[in-house]
């Protein structure tokens, strides 16, 4: 999953466009996909490719970067979160701290929080041995 996701990721920083929300959308109209904003305010927009895909863009007022979360349930969640300059210049990946093999990047108050989904794949057994 995280194979596919990098070269798609690698488009982003090619675009160079002074608006990050147009920026993004051009990137979505790029892969051929059926991107719909979902959820959109001034800091925050939200783009489905799919059911099983999406893309949260934030942009903080007076920030001088984007940050960018990937997420794609098939079945289980999992994310991967990059930040890019303003004219989507790549700056640094940002690695999840809750570990695991599916972890899940949420947006809330300004902090990324991470959920390990892995319980979820794993059937009971594996996860008592996970717990030990």
């Amino acid at each position: 999953m995280r194979r596919l996701l990098f070269p798609i990721v690698l488009l982003c920083s090619i675009v160079a466009v002074a608006d990050p929300i147009e920026g993004m959308m051009d990137f979505v109209r790029s892969l051929h996909g059926n991107p719909t904003i979902v959820e959109q305010t001034d800091e925050h927009m939200r783009v489905r490719m799919a059911d099983s895909c999406y893309y949260d863009l934030y942009t903080p007022v007076g920030a001088d970067t984007i940050v960018l979360i990937q997420t794609v349930c098939a079945p289980i969640c999992s994310s991967c979160v990059r930040v890019y300059s303003k004219e989507w210049k790549a700056l640094h990946n940002l690695l999840p701290t809750c570990g695991g093999i599916f972890p899940e990047a949420k947006f809330v108050d300004g902090h990324i929080l991470w959920t390990d989904n892995t319980p979820l794949f794993l059937d009971e057994e594996e996860n008592k041995k996970r717990a030990e």
